[in-house]
């Protein structure tokens, strides 16, 4: 008689268990007139995106029905992450609530470099200064020069096959003035 009572227990926790982690399609499925007694019952569609629950449709009411058995039943399927809070079968209008939840990766915005010389004066004497087969690439900065003085006295400057290029670029000089002397 004991070893009667003992599997009992055992087989009462084995049905709890599984009852317990039962999927909320089917859990639902025993909410829904013509689900809860049909022959096929509801399941998690999880290789479908999103997933849906077999059957399971939500009307333009709110409220749910089961296809298989109910000619009528049009809508939308039910994610299979949605649980309803309605009462047993004879209800018609229910609300559920989503207990799976996402998070959004965070957003990240780049913004190209914006440089602004107002009112500079640059003065080299006497300095030699050559470039050669340099590529000077510059994309998407904004460049703005307002009033700028630029003064090159005595300078010789050289530049050869120097390559620039300029994408996206927006540049603008405003009253700037270059002056050079002596070279």
């Amino acid at each position: 008689m004991r070893s009667l009572t003992v599997s009992f227990s055992i087989f009462a926790t084995a049905l709890s268990l599984v009852s317990a982690t039962e999927d909320p399609c089917s859990q639902m499925c025993s909410d829904v007139s013509g689900c809860a007694n049909s022959k096929y019952g509801s399941y998690c569609k999880s290789w479908e995106t999103p997933a849906v629950c077999f059957g399971l449709i939500k009307k333009s009411d709110g409220s749910i029905c089961f296809e298989p058995t109910d000619p009528g039943c049009a809508g939308e399927p039910v994610a299979c992450g949605v649980q309803t809070t309605m009462a047993p079968a004879t209800t018609t209008k229910h609300t559920s609530t989503a207990f799976m939840s996402t998070t959004k990766a965070p957003m990240t915005t780049t913004t190209g470099a914006e440089t602004t010389t107002t009112g500079a004066e640059t003065t080299t004497t006497g300095a030699k200064t050559s470039t050669t087969g340099a590529m000077t690439s510059t994309t998407g900065a904004e460049t703005t020069t307002t009033g700028a003085m630029t003064s090159t006295t005595g300078v010789e400057t050289t530049t050869t096959g120097a390559k620039t290029t300029t994408t996206g670029a927006e540049t603008t000089t405003t009253g700037a003035q270059t002056t050079t002397t002596g070279s």
